[in-house]
C-alpha cells in the first residue's frame, strides 16, 4: 500500500551509498532546510512569548 502511495520510493539503487554530488527527486536543497529551521525557531520563540504564567 505504501509503495502505491509513493512512500518509500527510491530513486537510487538499493545497496549503493548516497552520493553527495547527486541530486535525487525527493531531496530538499539546503536553502529550503535552512528556512524551515529558522521558521521553527521563530515559531518556538513566538509560542514562548505568548505563554501566560
Amino acid at each position: 500500500m505504501l509503495s502505491q502511495l509513493g512512500y518509500g520510493r527510491r530513486v537510487y539503487s538499493q545497496g549503493l551509498s548516497l552520493a553527495e554530488s547527486a541530486e535525487y527527486d525527493d531531496e530538499l536543497n539546503d536553502s529550503v532546510l535552512d528556512g524551515v529551521a529558522i521558521a521553527g525557531k521563530r515559531f518556538d520563540w513566538m509560542l514562548g512569548r505568548l505563554k501566560v504564567s
